[in-house]
C-alpha cells in the first residue's frame, strides 16, 4: 500500500495525490485461509483467465479465473474489464490481489463455495509468498499443476490410428497413413491405435476444470474403477473412478496418483 497525505494537504506533496488510501481494516491471507469479508488482500496463484464475456442482460463485461495456493482454489471474477491485461499478465505466477471482496458464489450449485470478487480500487502485484516452489514444477517454461478431484464428466473419448514412431495421431489414406509430424508413410497396419478424452474434473471446493487425456493415463486412470463398471465402455469406467489427484501441464493429464 501506499500512504498518502490527507486530502487538506494534497496539494503539498503532487505525486501523492490521486493515490489510493490504505484500508486499515482490510485482512491479509492465502487463498486456503478465506472467509468472508468486504475487504481482503488474497495471496495465490493466478490461473485459466477467461477471455472477457457479457452478463445475460447485456449490459455489463466481465471475466473470471481461478486462485490456488495448492491447498485450495477459489474462482476470481472481475466487473472492471481494464484489470484483465494486469491479470493476465500474472497467469500461473504468485500474485497478491487488494481490496477485493471475499463472499459466498451467486452461481447456482456453488453456495456453498467462495468467490473472490475485484473492486475498481484492486491491484494486482506479486505476492512475497512462495507457493510456486510447493505447487508447480517448471518445465520448458509451462507450469506443471496438481488437481484434487474426481471426474464429473467425460465430454468426449475417441479412438485414433497413431504414428509408429511419434504416436501422433495419422491421416488414414485407404491402406496406408500419413505422419504430418514425421513427413512419412506407413503401412495402416503398423500405426498403433490411441484413446483421446477430454475430461471435466470437480475439486473439493466445487470448481471445475477440462483437461484432456491420452491412452497411457486413461488406461491408469481406469485401473482404478470400481468393480460393477469394470466390464463397461471406457467413459463407464471413467466415471466410476474414486477422488484422484491429477498432475497438468496446459491442461493435459501427465500423471495421477491415488489419494492417501
Amino acid at each position: 500500500y501506499v500512504p498518502v497525505l490527507c486530502d487538506m494537504h494534497a496539494h503539498c506533496n503532487p505525486c501523492m495525490a490521486g493515490k489510493r488510501k490504505r484500508n486499515d481494516s482490510e485482512v491479509d491471507f492465502d487463498v486456503s485461509e478465506t472467509r468472508e469479508t468486504k475487504s481482503a488482500t488474497v495471496h495465490g496463484v493466478i490461473r485459466d483467465v477467461s477471455a472477457l464475456k457479457t452478463s445475460k442482460d447485456k449490459r455489463t463485461q466481465y471475466f473470471d479465473a481461478k486462485l490456488t495456493d495448492g491447498k485450495k482454489t477459489v474462482r476470481f471474477v472481475c466487473f472492471e474489464p481494464e484489470l484483465r491485461k494486469e491479470i493476465f499478465a500474472m497467469e500461473n505466477k504468485e500474485a497478491a490481489l487488494s481490496n477485493c471482496r471475499v463472499q459466498k458464489s451467486k452461481i447456482s450449485g456453488r453456495k456453498k463455495s467462495l468467490e473472490i470478487v475485484a473492486s475498481k480500487s484492486t491491484n494486482v502485484i506479486k505476492s512475497p509468498r512462495q507457493f510456486i516452489a510447493e505447487m508447480l514444477n517448471e518445465c520448458d517454461g509451462v507450469s506443471k499443476c496438481v488437481i484434487r478431484g474426481e471426474i464429473v464428466e467425460v465430454k468426449s473419448c475417441d479412438d485414433y490410428r497413431s504414428c509408429k514412431n511419434c504416436k501422433k495421431k495419422v491421416t488414414v489414406l485407404k491402406t496406408f497413413a500419413e505422419c504430418k509430424k514425421c513427413k512419412n508413410q506407413q503401412r495402416l497396419s503398423k500405426c498403433g491405435k490411441e484413446t483421446v478424452a477430454k475430461l471435466v474434473i470437480e475439486d473439493r471446493d466445487g470448481e471445475e476444470s477440462t483437461v484432456t487425456a491420452f491412452t497411457e493415463v486413461l488406461n491408469e486412470i481406469t485401473q482404478n474403477t470400481s468393480e460393477e463398471a469394470s466390464a463397461g465402455t471406457m467413459p463407464e469406467k471413467l466415471l466410476s473412478t474414486p477422488t484422484m489427484n491429477f498432475t497438468l501441464k496446459e491442461n493435459i493429464v501427465q500423471s495421477i496418483s491415488k489419494v492417501c
